[in-house]
């Protein structure tokens, strides 16, 4: 909760300090005005037609107005403007937008305000309220995972260190308005039911029943986590792997292969459920029930970018995050004594396969490869790994060297978002070595804006000269 409310709050704060340049509110960005627009139509427009939307996001943006534009212009067979990304983020926020035009309409109706406008910045921020409550959602999850795994004196740390030193906390707090937040939150909690549902047909829970609900339960997770990203159906190894690290008590010998055939019968179901609204979606955006909606990236039968998406100096996994190299160390240092140890791996691999083949394979505008946000809770596990065996180092001094260099690097990564955000690191582009030491000045007007210090002192002093913040331009991130 302490989370969600401060993540909340210094995104509220920024949005004000960018109302000034934008007018009334909307998301800076290519990928962001769309996930928005399934929402924002759906609970305020009701209905799935995206001509407003994106003519009103050209309206405001600094940089993309000119493609957004000429996406306006491109048509489905059904007519409309065509949304090629997934439609769960936005539906998952219909709540919060739902409450936020109702706040709007009654304002309205007292005379607060003149109208309600279908554009206000409070849709923005509830947008980004659903996005960081699923994040806040994750986080609880995943600690309450490692914490089943491990003591508290390594779940916390590796949750914490986590949070901070991986790709993971720039996007639940600096750029909540993309996918992967919700995504995480969504895949955590997948990966949570994928473990009770595995506890109720293994020897320790030997007679427990349940387990075909959890089985449903479990499809239906899938589903919302391919609704928010459709790479996310690498998410669909985990049950295998794990199903396969289940031992049958010998009461259900008999019938182990029915149970695992029933539960994946009843997942199947579940992760139908879970994908309709997209079905739906699809079928009102462009006229048919299934659409191969994402053009321009194709799977191929082998990851030619593979290095490069883990090492390589624009945006890769390890180049940009080092923390993380650690962490899949820690996954295979586990490998033999933890099913979610294995279940990591593979899905890791498998999303770098993905990845790998594509010709946009560093995912444009990034903060180092957000491909692998949404499965963060493994890394947390590899990480977690690491402390645990490190608690067992006889010597201090080499204990004192870890603890050092896992600080540095969750050092590094707080210096290199501060630049990303300054602009000073190029979105989109190799790794800027030079200026990420030399362009001091411009590191600490980021700071000066990204706590709250230029707000206050435009506030206390109107007349101030504002200092210009980055501006992200609107093109196709991916």
């Amino acid at each position: 909760m302490l989370v969600f409310l401060l993540c909340l709050g210094w995104n509220a704060l920024d949005l004000i300090q960018r109302r000034a340049d934008l007018g009334t509110g909307w998301v800076v960005g290519w990928d962001d005005n769309f996930y928005l627009a399934w929402g924002r139509s759906l609970a305020v427009d009701g209905d799935w037609r995206f001509d407003n939307d994106i003519a009103f996001a050209a309206s405001v943006s600094p940089g993309g107005a000119e493609v957004l534009r000429a996406h306006l212009a491109e048509r489905t067979p059904a007519g409309r403007v065509p949304n090629k990304y997934p439609c769960g983020v936005g539906v998952l926020a219909v709540p919060f937008l739902l409450v936020t035009r109702v706040v709007l309409d009654v304002a309205a109706s007292a005379g607060l305000t003149t109208r309600s406008d279908p554009f206000s910045s409070l849709y923005v921020l509830a947008f980004i309220a659903s996005n960081v409550f699923w994040a806040a959602v994750g986080l609880a999850t995943a600690w309450t995972l490692l914490r089943r795994e491990y003591s508290p004196g390594v779940a916390g740390p590796a949750l914490l260190v986590g949070a901070i030193g991986l790709p993971l906390g720039y996007y639940i707090w600096f750029e909540p308005v993309m996918a992967h937040a919700t995504g995480f939150g969504i895949v955590t909690l997948f990966i949570a039911c994928v473990v009770g549902w595995a506890d109720r047909v293994t020897v320790a829970h030997d007679g427990a029943t349940g387990w075909p609900g959890w089985a449903v339960l479990m499809g239906l997770l899938l589903g919302a986590a391919v609704l928010v990203r459709f790479t996310n159906v690498v998410m669909a190894l985990v049950p295998v792997v794990v199903g396969l690290a289940v031992r049958p008590s010998r009461r259900h010998d008999g019938s182990w292969v029915a149970v695992m055939l029933t539960s994946l019968g009843l997942a199947a179901v579940g992760t139908l459920i879970g994908f309709m609204p997209q079905l739906v979606a699809w079928k009102v955006v462009y006229g048919t029930f299934l659409v191969d909606s994402y053009v321009g990236e194709t799977l191929t039968a082998w990851p030619r970018h593979l290095v490069s998406i883990l090492f390589g100096a624009r945006n890769g996994l390890f180049s940009w995050t080092p923390l993380a190299l650690i962490a899949v160390t820690g996954l295979v240092i586990g490998v033999r004594n933890r099913v979610l140890c294995r279940a990591g791996l593979v899905v890791l691999a498998a999303t770098a396969w993905i990845y790998g083949g594509w010709q946009m394979y560093w995912l444009g505008h990034s903060f180092g490869m957000r491909g692998f946000v949404d499965a963060s809770f493994f890394l947390l596990v590899g990480l977690a790994e690491v402390f645990m065996r490190a608690q067992r180092i006889p010597s201090r001094a080499v204990a004192r060297a870890g603890r050092i260099v896992v600080a540095l690097l969750v050092v590094w990564t707080l210096h290199l978002i501060v630049c990303y955000r300054a602009q000073i690191q190029p979105h989109g582009e190799p790794l800027a070595v030079r200026p990420l030491f030399t362009e001091w000045r411009r590191w600490t007007r980021q700071i000066y804006a990204d706590t709250g210090f230029r707000m206050l002192v435009r506030a206390s002093h109107p007349g101030a000269r504002p200092v210009d913040g980055p501006r992200r331009p609107g093109e196709d991130r991916r």
